[in-house]
């Protein structure tokens, strides 16, 4: 079967990550090629070096910004529908509302089996025009897959809708007898993440029992200047890592995870997490309810509340008992996301579209 991934970049972000787990899988049975809006330093060199991959650019056509805008989205309508009828797929799959609406737009009278996937990012939409849109045109859609229950009861004016995990790209057999006590952050430094808030909680605990444990933060941003002045003003001793590729090496060490976001889809370093037996706390994000039961798989906070992430904090680092109990179950919830599980609930998904 032909498939086509159609996304705006490829870069080191949870999005891109599913996508090269998906296409890792997709590229061993199938003829697979991926479409990105823009050009940007690839990440996972592998699968684009197995599959066939190909950009829009669109770059400073103009030197007015809202004359660019216009023709970015002509452009980008045009070479997308260019593109179909270049690589006839039995399927294509977009990822992320710019990329589902523009790739909706370009399918409109080509009938190809499209399903088009989103992560969340309804949460913090604030353009009513894009809302609109995504009114409009995603019932068009032949599938949408969500990551959700709470995205699929916010799509309910799309008929055909389904809730898909994403894969768990971790095969090996994990040993935990090594864990240290280390608290680990990793994502990016970004506004929306709220890694300020852990920072501040870590400033809450008492310092004999904080004394014992290594803090560190595994992510690049923007504001990792000031996240670190930060730790420095409240005499935080925090080892800031930078980008991890592979975050195994770290997630087999840490005994806790933590996770502040102001809005999520459905991270995958809370499942990665689980499957390391890293008990995990995480701020109370709309969703979060799929990977946590609280008090029982993993310890919800308030979200923003430093208060109340210091006080999860401190109560795993100090019972073990707790902390233990709290990883088995986990563990247990995250079977689902093996890439195993994940391929065949798509293949099923196929099977179901070619019938449609």
């Amino acid at each position: 079967m032909k498939i086509l991934i159609v996304s705006d970049y490829f870069n080191k972000g949870g999005v891109s990550y599913v996508i090269y787990q998906l296409a890792k899988e997709w590229n061993k049975n199938h003829e697979l090629s991926l479409l990105f809006f823009e050009k940007t330093p690839l990440a996972y060199d592998d699968i684009c070096n197995n599959a066939y991959v190909e950009f829009i650019n669109t770059k400073a056509l103009t030197p007015i910004r809202f004359l660019n805008k216009l023709i970015n989205k002509i452009i980008y309508k045009y070479a997308i529908k260019k593109k179909l009828k270049q690589y006839k797929p039995d399927i294509m799959i977009s990822f992320k509302t710019k990329p589902n609406l523009f790739t909706l737009l370009a399918n409109k009278n080509i009938g190809i089996k499209h399903i088009i996937c989103e992560h969340g990012f309804h949460l913090g939409e604030k353009s009513k025009k894009t809302n609109r849109l995504r009114r409009k045109l995603y019932p068009l859609a032949t599938y949408l897959s969500v990551l959700t229950r709470e995205d699929f009861k916010y799509y309910s004016f799309v008929k055909n809708k389904i809730i898909m995990p994403n894969p768990l790209g971790v095969k090996k057999q994990i040993h935990t007898n090594d864990k240290k006590n280390i608290i680990l952050y990793a994502g990016r430094l970004e506004e929306e993440k709220a890694v300020d808030v852990f920072i501040k909680a870590l400033s809450c605990i008492q310092k004999d029992v904080l004394n014992k444990w290594k803090i560190i933060i595994a992510g690049e941003g923007s504001l990792k200047k000031n996240l670190m002045e930060l730790a420095k003003n409240l005499n935080l001793h925090i080892d800031f890592v930078g980008y991890i590729e592979d975050l195994s090496f770290y997630y087999e060490k840490a005994k806790i995870l933590c996770l502040c976001s102001k809005q999520e889809g459905l991270p995958i370093v809370l499942i990665e997490a689980a499957f390391y037996e890293c008990a995990r706390i995480s701020s109370d994000y709309m969703g979060v309810n799929e990977l946590i039961d609280d008090k029982n798989n993993g310890l919800l906070f308030k979200m923003c509340d430093f208060n109340d992430m210091a006080l999860k904090i401190s109560l795993l680092m100090q019972d073990e008992n707790l902390r233990q109990k709290i990883v088995k179950k986990a563990k247990e919830k995250v079977e689902s996301y093996k890439v195993e599980s994940v391929m065949k609930k798509w293949d099923e998904l196929f099977d179901m579209i070619k019938t449609t």
